[in-house]
């Protein structure tokens, strides 16, 4: 599904049914990245070797890559959650934080994709004969694999976790000559991805703050 279509589809159902508010501090979202950039992170990567310490780097880069795409996001919300403390309307200011809520998520998911994608396009440059036992093998090796399906919006613990489990026990597997070659285009597909994501966001994320004072500041 189109990630436009799935903005309409998450509008349309905040505004029938409401969704609970997202339990996260936002704030605390990017130390999710943290145990990329630590000594101890970094250090376990110098006992790879060859292939796979270069594999290792190169996700943690577009993992990485992410940030700043999730910190305008979370500095977006946090405006509009400022807007509506000053509310009256404590009703209309409720509608309109959760349907932020919702759009949150659904950044999450969208920042989210873009790494699946990005996944996939580095397996299928390694390894273009898409063998299902080998596929398994990079799963076990990759970053990118272990936090897939986990939204860093909602969920960054989780996120961290795995990305500690995966430094501290990395695998080691062979094929991997030609990441260096794959990793200036996937750097440029993942930065492609995320814009298109932040700028269905952004949209979406000013017709909120539109509503706060068109609407509920009324």
């Amino acid at each position: 599904m189109k990630l436009t279509s799935i903005v309409l589809s998450v509008i349309l159902v905040c505004a029938i049914v409401g969704l609970d508010t997202v339990d996260c501090n936002r704030r605390d979202v990017l130390k999710a990245f943290l145990p990329l950039k630590t000594s101890g992170g970094k250090q376990q990567r110098k006992l790879l070797s060859g292939g796979s310490e270069l594999l290792v780097s190169v996700q943690s880069e577009l993992i990485l890559a992410q940030e700043p795409y999730i910190q305008q996001t979370i500095d977006e919300e946090a405006n509009i959650l400022d807007s509506l403390a000053v509310v009256s309307n404590t009703a209309c200011a409720s509608y309109v934080q959760t349907g932020t809520d919702a759009l949150m998520t659904l950044a999450g998911i969208a920042f989210g994709n873009c790494v699946a994608q990005i996944d996939d396009e580095m397996f299928a440059g390694l390894f273009p004969a898409q063998d299902s036992a080998v596929r398994q093998a990079y799963a076990q090796a990759s970053l990118l694999s272990s936090i897939r399906g986990v939204n860093i919006l909602t969920d960054p613990d989780t996120v961290q976790a795995r990305i500690e489990s995966k430094l501290s026990s990395p695998v080691v597997i062979e094929g991997l000559g030609a990441i260096g070659d794959l990793s200036a285009d996937l750097r440029a597909a993942l930065q492609d991805c995320l814009s298109d994501a932040r700028a269905l966001l952004k949209s979406s994320l000013q017709t909120a703050s539109t509503q706060v004072n068109a609407i509920c500041a009324k």
